[in-house]
């Protein structure tokens, strides 16, 4: 931290920042993701990321100014909260209710999963191939070289076989006013 002059209030700014990206990108995917569809919100989402992933690599290359990744973390917060929840309801939406369970779980192991296992290589790189005298340049390449792999089949989703949210909504059952 001490090298890059970040200070641990920046570090907590830019996390701040980027969790109420975040949530408004949330916020803002349960609200018009329908209009957008998933491709779009994929297409958003995975600008938003690269213009973060892209510029903290450069910050960290150049050494240039911590205030930067504050602003560049809440595009990288701002993407994840468009993309991270339409896959939740898309899974559910693509599952036949007998199956709803096994692949909401299914999900969860592989999003674990995922990240213990590029947190592990991110490490590797970080301590073994040093850019400009940091691991941090490797570890922000590693994390483009992840987005734009993972956009490969993010550009494939469609809206779910009825819909997203929406459709999910809906064929949860009706509460009966009779039933009182």
């Amino acid at each position: 931290m001490e090298r890059f002059d970040f200070s641990p209030t920046i570090a907590g700014l830019a996390l701040t920042v980027s969790a109420l990206a975040w949530s408004g990108g949330s916020a803002v995917q349960g609200r018009y993701g329908d209009r957008l569809g998933s491709r779009r919100m994929v297409v958003i989402s995975t600008a938003l990321m690269l213009v973060a992933f892209g510029g903290v690599l450069v910050i960290a290359a150049l050494h240039s100014s911590p205030w930067a990744v504050v602003v560049l973390w809440g595009f990288a917060g701002g993407g994840m909260g468009l993309l991270y929840p339409r896959l939740t309801v898309l899974t559910l939406a693509y599952s036949i209710p007998a199956d709803e369970g096994f692949n909401s779980s299914a999900l969860s192991i592989s999003d674990s999963t995922g990240s213990a296992v590029t947190i592990a290589i991110a490490g590797l790189l970080f301590v073994s191939l040093p850019v400009a005298g940091s691991g941090f340049p490797v570890v922000f390449g590693l994390a483009v070289v992840v987005l734009l792999i993972a956009a490969i089949p993010g550009l494939r989703l469609g809206d779910g076989p009825e819909g997203t949210a929406a459709a999910a909504l809906s064929a949860a059952p009706a509460a009966d006013p009779s039933q009182g």
